[in-house]
């Protein structure tokens, strides 16, 4: 996890053209004329870059909560997020969270850790604004170790248009210190 991050988007216009080809390949397929908005153009790749960094970004995740009453609540916060009317550049853009392997103090090894259902939780949030540097948002993710179920971290990043930094980590990681280290930076760099 990196400090602060740029997302890159420059796979967005080779994954737009293959979507393009096979909507006119279809069209062909079917004997139709193709549409001429299936074309990708320098203006319409700015346009939908420009959306991609203006559109609030809401985070997934599969991690479906512990028991059927939260089940049924997180079902029930979505309804009614995106009324017909929504401006577009007000619609929602929802990204999966990855898992991640971290270091689990209660296993005491590297396990992996996933998104829990909380990181969803947006009720009376000030975010996302619009400001002068693109859309704002603060982004409060919680992850729990799939190995004991116990092991809770939770991260705190703050974004601004396509760029992201990482403001929190709590608990604090403790990185493994190497063997060369010795004994007297041990408790400033990790555990042995």
């Amino acid at each position: 996890m990196y400090q602060k991050l740029t997302v890159e988007l420059s796979e967005l216009e080779r994954a737009i053209d293959e979507a393009f080809e096979f909507y006119r390949n279809h069209a062909l397929s079917e004997k139709r004329k193709p549409d001429p908005y299936l074309q990708l153009t320098a203006a319409k790749l700015q346009q939908l870059k420009d959306e991609g960094e203006m559109r609030p970004w809401i985070p997934e995740t599969r991690h479906l909560g512990d028991d059927d009453i939260t089940v049924q609540v997180m079902r029930a916060a979505r309804i009614g997020t995106q009324p017909v009317g929504t401006k577009q550049q007000d619609l929602q853009l929802h990204f999966y969270l990855s898992g991640a392997e971290l270091m689990c103090p209660h296993c005491k090894c590297v396990s992996l850790f996933i998104a829990h259902v909380a990181s969803k939780e947006r009720f009376a949030s000030p975010f996302p604004r619009r400001t002068e540097k693109g859309q704002e948002q603060v982004f409060k993710i919680i992850y729990r170790c799939e190995g004991c179920r116990e092991m809770l971290y939770t991260v705190l990043i703050r974004r601004e248009g396509l760029k992201q930094h990482l403001c929190g980590f709590a608990p604090r990681r403790e990185p493994q210190a190497s063997r060369t280290v010795g004994p007297a930076f041990v408790g400033i760099l990790g555990k042995r």
